[in-house]
C-alpha cells in the first residue's frame, strides 16, 4: 500500500497552498530534508484547510510500512486496525508475528486507544463513537 488520500485538485492550486509548496521546494525540504510526501500532504491540509473537510479513514484496515530486505522485519511505518473491519484482530496478529515478534525483531509499538484520538482524527459513526477497542 502507499498513503492514501482523496482530495479536490483545486485546493493544491490555490494561492496560499502553492506559495507553501513553493517554499518546500526553494528551500531543498524534499531533497536535503528528506520532507516525504506524507508530510507535505499532511502539513498542507492541516494548515489550509478547514477542520470539518478534513477527513481520516479509519473504517478500514491499513498497513504502510517498509520491511528490511535482510530480516523481513518493520523498520518504518507500521499498520491501522480498521472498525469495520471485521479480520482486523488477525491481520494485527499475523502482523505482528510477520514482522515484528516472531522474527525476533525489534520495534517501537504503540497500540493508541480511543482517548488519544483528536476529534479531528476519529470520524467514528456515532453507533460506534466510545465503543471502539483501537
Amino acid at each position: 500500500y502507499n498513503n492514501f488520500f482523496v482530495a479536490k485538485i483545486e485546493f493544491f492550486l490555490t494561492g496560499p497552498v502553492q506559495r507553501f509548496l513553493g517554499f518546500i521546494d526553494r528551500h531543498g525540504m524534499i531533497y536535503r530534508r528528506r520532507l516525504g510526501d506524507l508530510m507535505i500532504h499532511s502539513m498542507t491540509v492541516y494548515a489550509f484547510s478547514e477542520p470539518q473537510k478534513i477527513h481520516r479513514f479509519l473504517d478500514f484496515t491499513y498497513e504502510h510500512g517498509t520491511a528490511d530486505k535482510t530480516t523481513g522485519c518493520v523498520v518504518w511505518g507500521g499498520i491501522q486496525a480498521g472498525y469495520n473491519d471485521a479480520d482486523a484482530e488477525a491481520t494485527l496478529g499475523k502482523y505482528m508475528e510477520e514482522k515484528v515478534t516472531g522474527k525476533g525483531c525489534t520495534a517501537n509499538v504503540s497500540f493508541p486507544t480511543q482517548d488519544n484520538l483528536s476529534p479531528t482524527y476519529q470520524h467514528l459513526p456515532d453507533r460506534l463513537n466510545g465503543k471502539v477497542k483501537l
